[in-house]
């Protein structure tokens, strides 16, 4: 699948910071979404012009960091 969909629950307005990092540590994308709003978000990344293989995601929310691994087929 070229596309990611990511659903994001924060308990508070706070600024977000998306990366996907390949199985080098290489930052291959990043984005910074400021003053998200509460409750349930969906973002989509578009992968198209990634090569196969394992990524990180990291989402930062300045109070909670998190790391998810993925495949791309």
């Amino acid at each position: 699948d070229d596309e990611i969909n990511l659903k994001l629950i924060l308990p508070s307005k706070s600024n977000v910071d998306i990366s996907l990092l390949n199985i080098q540590g290489e930052t291959v994308y990043f984005q910074s979404f400021p003053d998200i709003m509460s409750g349930l978000n969906i973002y989509s990344l578009d992968t198209k012009d990634l090569n196969n293989g394992m990524y990180f995601i990291k989402i930062n929310t300045g109070q909670t960091q998190e790391i998810k691994r993925i495949l791309k087929f």
